[in-house]
Parts: structure tokens; sequence; C-alpha cells
């Protein structure tokens, strides 16, 4: 280059006041005359900025004129949306350069999308994503230019895409143990923590226990969870009650199915029964007694409605026995037993109170003598009545049924 000292002198002022070089050390010579300074290229003053455009994060590095890197990588989730993303890298480019330097300007930005690129139009045609799990290595080129002059640095980034959201998930159940009593369903929630994946995560949910008896219920029944999120859905458990004053542990697995893989969570549905004896004793002892008495105040037999109860009917009663006296055949057996018919019921009531008095006993024998005697005494006079011409109406089964019952509810004692 043909040129005289003047305008090397002219040319090297103009790049010191833009700051494109900086004065150093000077140097040391033998030969007499003012020593000479050493003159650097201040690489500091301007940047170029690096961008890796990715399916799901965006990677930037931000450079001197010299390539040597400045400050630490910065990442940012991809947005689909092209003007949503757009201004998110302005924003983080222009945060970079601010934390990195106030003075320094920047010169040029490097872009690299993986997949083929229309270099004329500048339209991305095909950027293949990365699987989750997956890693690659991209060669780029950084180019630093101020107009009259052009510097370059190459370099090489290995890229790993996170692994496939199933893996990093976790299930968990609330509460893990269900414990019921007396009842053969259970509720419980479920929750999908996703905050430690970059992907969104869409899973199907279901359950299973060992003896496949427990049946599932899920709300929704499938789950989606976006990246660094945590979703639920309500679960309903139901099984077979145990038998009386038993207890049972059922295990059981809530699983997360996403097509790929599964993730799995356990828990125990513990039921129990009480003894139900005790209120089967009551209900059946207190339903005989008002059968009976209800009975009592229906006519016993067809076309015969002396159903009247008290003294005066008991009195009468007693007088048309008394002029019976001794029957002389069957028919007039059966004229006997019914003309002491108010004295029949009153003792069927009297009875059914002894019945509902055995409740306050802990063995329940009085419950089912009483009972006994009432279905014994009314079956014989219904057999009786029966074989003398007479025809037994609803009253006198009513008292028979409800005899029966409260023998059986005198039965229903706790062992």
């Amino acid at each position: 280059m043909e040129t005289n000292r003047a305008n090397v002198t002219f040319l090297v002022n103009e790049l010191l006041e833009d700051k494109l070089v900086r004065e150093g050390a000077q140097g040391s010579q033998k030969v007499r005359g003012r020593k000479p300074t050493f003159l650097y290229l201040n690489s500091q003053k301007s940047l170029a900025v690096a961008v890796d455009i990715r399916p799901s994060r965006t990677y930037m590095m931000i450079t001197d004129s010299i390539g040597k890197q400045m400050g630490e990588i910065i990442s940012f989730n991809t947005s689909l949306d092209p003007d949503k993303f757009v201004r998110d890298l302005g924003v983080q480019v222009r945060r970079g350069l601010a934390d990195i330097a106030q003075d320094a300007t920047c010169d040029g930005i490097g872009i690299v999308i993986p997949g083929v690129l229309d270099r004329k139009s500048g339209i991305v045609l095909h950027a293949p994503p990365l699987r989750p799990g997956e890693q690659t290595t991209l060669a780029f080129t950084v180019v630093a230019a101020d107009g009259r002059h052009e510097v370059e640095a190459s370099g090489s980034w290995e890229l790993r895409t996170a692994p496939a959201s199933i893996t990093t998930a976790r299930l968990a159940l609330e509460p893990q143990r269900v414990v019921t009593r007396d009842s053969g369903t259970g509720k419980l929630r479920v929750h999908l923590d996703n905050r430690g994946s970059a992907y969104p995560l869409s899973v199907r949910l279901h359950g299973t226990d060992p003896e496949g008896v427990v049946r599932f219920g899920f709300r929704p029944g499938t789950l989606d969870v976006p990246p660094g999120g945590v979703g639920w859905a309500d679960v309903r458990i139901s099984a077979p009650r145990p038998d009386s004053r038993e207890r049972l542990a059922r295990p059981f697995a809530v699983i997360a199915d996403d097509g790929r893989g599964t993730i799995e969570a356990t828990g125990t549905f513990e039921q129990s029964s009480g003894d139900r004896r005790p209120l089967w004793r009551v209900v059946l002892t207190v339903l005989g007694a008002l059968l009976i008495a209800i009975g009592c105040f229906r006519d016993w037999l067809v076309a015969d409605p002396d159903n009247v109860l008290g003294v005066s009917a008991i009195t009468r009663g007693v007088g048309q026995a008394i002029d019976i006296a001794a029957p002389a055949n069957m028919r007039e057996a059966g004229l006997l037993l019914r003309a002491l018919q108010p004295v029949e019921r009153t003792l069927a009531l009297l009875f059914a109170v002894l019945m509902l008095f055995g409740l306050t006993g802990p063995t329940g024998r009085l419950t089912r003598v009483s009972g006994l005697v009432v279905v014994v005494t009314t079956l014989a006079a219904v057999l009786f009545w029966s074989s003398t011409g007479f025809r037994p109406d609803d009253g006198a089964l009513l008292v028979g049924l409800g005899g029966l019952v409260g023998f059986v509810g005198g039965l229903c004692v706790r062992r």
C-alpha cells in the first residue's frame, strides 16, 4: 500500500476517535526519537449476536468482534406465534446487550434455524425438530463488519433436547391411603407434576389392582399439562364391601400413559365393616311389634268384624265363652275361640310389648320367646278355624307374620 506517514497518522486518529482501535504500551528502541505506541483492535467496542432457534427453546450468545464469547448463553421458550416470537427475541437481544456493555454497538445478528432455508426470501422451508432426548452439533460462523472491514469466527454448538416429559413427570396420590367404614366407595385425587420438562404432556389415566375387584372412575380421564405445570384429576374407587367385622386392605395403582411410556403411583384402599346385627335386631323387632299391633285391629275372620278391644269387649267375650261352656263338638270349639277374640288380641299386644322390652337385654331371649309364642298360637288358631269352617282374614296373618319377624330380630344379637 503506497501512502505517506501523514495519511497513516490521519487514518489512525480517525480509528481512535471512533474507538475502533485503542493505544497500548509503548515500544522500546535504541535509536533517537519518539518511542512507537502499539495499537490494538478494540474488540469489545462492537458486538455480534448469534441466535439458534429450536422448536421448544431459543438460545442466544453474544460475542465481541473477534468471536470471543461475552457473558453466559441465554435461553428462552420459543413461541409458536411468529409475531410474539419476534417481540420476545427483540427484548432478549436488547437486554443481553445492555447487560454486557452500555457503550458497545451491535454490528450484526446471525440466526440459525436447522432445516432447509430459501436464502433469497429468508423463508424457512423445512425445520425438522429434534425429538425429546436427542442431541446434535451445529457449526456456525459469526461475522462482524463496520462497512470497511470484516472479521469472522467459527465455532460449533452442541444442542441437546430435554428428555421426554413422561420420563421426568411425577405422579402422586392424595391421600395415598384411602380408609372407609361400612362403605364400598372412596375418593382421592391424582396429581401430575410436569414442572421438570420443557414439553407439554398429555396422558390417559387408568387404574389396576392385583385382585381385579377395584373399579376406577377418573374425572377427567385425560390430563393435558403444559411445560412447567401441574394437573390433577378426581378419582373414585369402589370395591365389594367386606363381611361383618372384617377388615381388608386392597393395594392399587393409578397409571398415566402418554402412548410412549407410563408412570404410576400406588396406594391402599382400606375397608372395614362393623357388626350390623345390632341394627337389624332393633329394626326387625320394632317391625314385628308394629305388624302385630296392626293385625290386632284388623279382622281375624272373614265376615266377622269383631275386632274391638277394651274392657267391655273382653267382658262380653268372656260371658259368651261361659254361655258356651264345654264345647260338644269342633264347631262349638271354633265359636268359643271366636268369642274370645278380644282376649286373644289383648294377649297378642302384650306379647308385642314384651318383644320390644327384650331389646333392653343383651341376649334377646325375651324377644325370641315372645315372638315364638305369637307365631305358634296364631298358627294353631288359623289351622283350627280353617278346619271348623271359618275363614281366617288378613289380621290374623299379620299377627303371625309380626311374631315371626320379631323372632328373627331376637336372633340378631352380638355373638
